[in-house]
Formats: C-alpha cells, sequence, structure tokens
C-alpha cells in the first residue's frame, strides 16, 4: 500500500471517529486500531527477518526496533 494513501485513509478514519462519536469513545477505537496496526507491523517485520529471536525486556524490543524495523521502513520508502 501507498504511505500517502494509508495516511490519508488513516487521518480520515480518525476525523470521522472524532466526528462520530463521544471523546471517549473515540479514546477506545484509536487505541484498538492502534494496537491492530502495532501487531501488524510486528507480524510484517518478523516474517520479513526469521533470525530474530524472542525478545525478553523493552530494551531488547527497543533494540530489534531501532536496528531492523526502521531500516527495513526506511528501504521500503525509497522504493515508492
Amino acid at each position: 500500500m501507498n504511505a500517502e494513501l494509508f495516511i490519508l485513509t488513516y487521518g480520515a478514519l480518525v476525523v470521522d471517529l472524532l466526528r462520530d462519536l463521544e471523546s471517549e469513545e473515540v479514546n477506545i477505537q484509536l487505541e484498538k486500531i492502534g494496537y491492530n496496526i502495532g501487531v501488524r507491523i510486528a507480524e510484517d517485520l518478523l516474517s520479513k527477518n526469521p533470525n530474530i529471536g524472542r525478545c525478553t525486556d523493552t530494551h531488547q524490543i527497543a533494540e530489534v526496533i531501532s536496528k531492523q524495523f526502521f531500516q527495513l521502513f526506511c528501504a521500503h520508502m525509497k522504493h515508492m
């Protein structure tokens, strides 16, 4: 998916939620959406890097994200 299309779609979704729901409901829905996006990103990262082992603490998670995911993401963005 094109990054710009994703950003516009996500932005439109957030605006619709803000218009349609009360503030507490919006926060709950956005938290669910954010969690699901995070899960998809993690699955994508792990599927493309089978050598990544299980992380045992937040320091390791941050290290894997900074060393693996952002490199993968930046390389992907260059091809768009």
